[in-house]
């Protein structure tokens, strides 16, 4: 049992009119001889329409990117404020464990200072 199959597509354009035809022809023979044949053509007229919706489209489009880049900015500007609100709070923190340093260097000096007057006593 054999069978052959034999697929033939034409393409055709004209420019008078922007119009696409697609001709689709499918032969398949069995050992049986049995022949079947399908032609299907199918042709589409492209029209100043098409393109008008073809531009709606990707200016829709370009609309949704640059909405997208401005939510990405606003989120990096919130980042960017997040940090440096985190900056000072650790600056002042460190100022604090500075003063707290200090502030016990104070005290020692003051006891080292109490030892001595003892002493000369």
């Amino acid at each position: 049992k054999t069978i052959k199959t034999t697929t033939t597509t034409t393409t055709t354009t004209t420019t008078t009119r922007t119009t696409i035809t697609t001709t689709t022809t499918t032969t398949t023979t069995t050992t049986t001889t049995t022949t079947t044949t399908t032609t299907t053509t199918t042709t589409t007229r492209i029209t100043p329409l098409h393109y008008l919706l073809l531009l709606v489209l990707l200016l829709f489009l370009f609309f949704l990117l640059h909405l997208l880049l401005l939510l990405l900015h606003l989120l990096l500007l919130l980042l960017l404020l997040l940090n440096l609100l985190l900056l000072i709070f650790f600056l002042l923190l460190l100022l604090l464990l500075l003063l707290l340093l200090l502030l016990l260097l104070l005290l020692l000096l003051l006891l080292l200072l109490l030892l001595l007057l003892l002493l000369l006593l």
